[in-house]
């Protein structure tokens, strides 16, 4: 247990969405919690820093703004954000994103300071349009027909109405122990989009650290167009992702299972796009030197454990 008063870390990335990082941010600086920094992580090639100058709306003492003229990717720009945070707990909130609850944090940490076994705050995100729950994830189409396809570890009856301790969080919106990043690492700087928060998950339960999810805890997500990879390119990085999750962290005869799994997905989802599966398999292969020298399979229980809590980790 640390400090009563410990200093909370928000981190940003952010890409071309000054009026949506505007609203982010004001929605962090309503928080009631007052012992906190702002870190925003910029690739942006317009706006938002005539904010962040001095003079302007955000030029505040708790508030930092790096610009990287090279654009990095969310994944790399959030590891950065985590290494450069000085707080006992870090916010990770999308720049198109928004804390719902002013008293959200404040909840959160005393619960992080009260169990040091937490390790992971997993927020319930909701779309702002539609009102529909994006996190925890809805069951697909595929899923419901072939629940072997289940593509995700979820929360315990995927909606519970109370704190409960999962195998999954959301980048979009979540609250992470500093510590646990230098026990398990940051997220795979191999991964351009998605799968990094089930590979650090696993990790972390390894570990020994518990993941809760927080269902009346509420992220309202505006689901901002701009930057985001097109359809064919997510599915690319979902299965190129996921095996190399499963290279990384799985145990060896998970790892063919995990290959079968995912391009049956990829095949399903694509509509049978064989030179779209090609590529990926190339991307994977690029990869693989390094990927091999990451290997650092987690523990059977841990397989186990996660199993039993309705998830799953290939």
């Amino acid at each position: 247990m640390s400090d009563s008063n410990p200093l909370v870390s928000y981190v940003v990335a952010t890409y071309n969405r000054s009026s949506e990082l505007e609203r982010a941010i004001k929605s962090i600086l309503k928080q009631r919690y007052e012992n906190f920094e702002i870190i925003v992580i910029s690739n942006s090639t317009s706006g938002p820093e005539e904010k962040f100058v001095k003079g302007g709306e955000f030029d505040l003492e708790k508030v930092r703004y790096i610009h990287k003229p090279v654009r990095m990717g969310v994944i790399n720009a959030r590891n950065l954000g985590y290494q450069l945070a000085d707080g006992d707990y870090i916010v990770t909130l999308d720049d198109d994103a928004i804390l719902s609850d002013p008293q959200l944090i404040a909840d959160i940490v005393n619960d992080f300071e009260q169990d040091d076994d937490l390790g992971i705050a997993a927020l319930h995100v909701v779309n702002a349009k539609t009102f529909e729950t994006e996190f925890p994830l809805p069951v697909s189409d595929l899923e419901k027909k072939v629940p072997f396809f289940r593509a995700q570890m979820r929360p315990p009856n995927d909606h519970p109405e109370s704190p409960s301790n999962t195998t999954l969080f959301t980048g979009c919106g979540n609250i992470i122990r500093k510590e646990l990043f230098e026990n398990v690492g940051y997220y795979p700087d191999l991964f351009d989009y998605g799968t990094e928060e089930l590979d650090l998950c696993l990790r972390s339960i390894d570990f020994g650290y518990d993941i809760r999810y927080y269902p009346n805890h509420v992220v309202t997500h505006f689901e901002d167009p701009k930057g985001r990879f097109t359809d064919k390119k997510v599915l690319q990085e979902n299965f190129t992702n996921r095996i190399a999750l499963a290279i990384r962290n799985l145990p060896a005869r998970l790892i063919l299972l995990s290959l079968f799994v995912w391009t049956g997905q990829l095949l399903y989802r694509s509509q049978f796009d064989i030179q779209l599966l090609m590529s990926s398999v190339f991307e994977l292969i690029s990869n693989l030197p390094k990927l091999i020298r990451q290997r650092n399979p987690v523990d059977e229980k841990t397989i186990k454990l996660v199993n039993s809590m309705g998830g799953r980790a290939y």
